[in-house]
């Protein structure tokens, strides 16, 4: 009777942790989720932005391409940041077409180390410089 109690008693406990492990991971998951899909929204909303600039008005076109780089960048921020690898590189590749500028100034080293090191904490996974340059910044390291 001891017996069965201890090993009721363990069992409730193991079940409990093993809950929280899991369940607070499938919450990380989720929230990941989330960010993903708002940073997808952003960037098809400023995308649909520059399409909707007036093309015969070059202040109110120069001021609304403004503001839909601005929110391109903010999105490319959170898709580099909490998309998974192959987002990124699409994304560095779509960014790429066109476009064969090399930085200036070019970010440093420990800069591009820095973003990496915050998306291995969240992604638990690593993308190449150059294409965390381009999805970033919009040009080559070299």
């Amino acid at each position: 009777l001891l017996l069965t109690g201890a090993v009721g008693f363990v069992g409730v406990i193991l079940g409990g942790l093993l809950q929280y492990q899991f369940g607070s991971s499938r919450e990380i998951e989720k929230q990941r989720l989330e960010i993903q899909l708002a940073a997808y929204a952003d960037f098809a909303r400023a995308q649909a932005g520059l399409q909707r600039t007036p093309r015969d008005d070059a202040k109110r076109r120069g001021a609304a391409t403004d503001d839909a780089s601005l929110k391109i960048r903010d999105a490319a921020f959170r898709v580099v940041m909490f998309s998974p690898t192959d987002v990124v590189k699409t994304w560095a590749a779509f960014t790429r077409e066109g476009r064969s500028e090399v930085c200036r100034p070019t970010p440093t080293e420990a800069e591009i180390a820095t973003y990496k090191s915050m998306r291995r904490q969240i992604r638990s996974d690593d993308v190449a410089d150059d294409d965390v340059v381009m999805a970033l910044f919009g040009c080559k390291l070299k």
